[in-house]
């Protein structure tokens, strides 16, 4: 239950009140849920989660599919590598948005993998 702080003239003081259950709703519709969004997870975390997502074959053909030599070894290298993949590195970004993925999809993504 929240409570409503109000100005009481009769006694020339600050009170306070237990919120009506529309005071209620209208205080929680307007509440801003933050939510944290891990900046780092471990390779295992990323892996189980593409895989759980049905995204880890999509994400190796974006790989197998860039077309020069050079680019694609380091960006497998990247992919197989890393011990830690970083929220906002460039590769995330673009192998996503490969697959029509958006920001909010990648944070997504780590929110749910952080917890594997």
């Amino acid at each position: 239950m929240n409570k409503i702080c109000y100005w009481d003239s009769e006694t020339n003081s600050q009170k306070e009140r237990d919120a009506t259950p529309e005071e209620n709703a209208e205080i929680e519709a307007r509440k801003i849920v933050v939510i944290h969004v891990p900046q780092t997870i471990t390779r295992r975390q990323a892996i189980q989660q593409l895989i759980d997502d049905d995204l880890i074959d999509s994400v190796e053909a974006v790989l197998n599919a860039i077309p020069n030599p050079k680019q694609k070894r380091l960006m497998e290298s990247w992919y197989k590598d890393s011990q830690v993949f970083e929220r906002q590195r460039p590769e995330i970004v673009m192998v996503m948005s490969a697959l029509g993925k958006d920001s909010a999809f990648i944070d997504d993504l780590f929110i749910k993998a952080a917890k594997r």
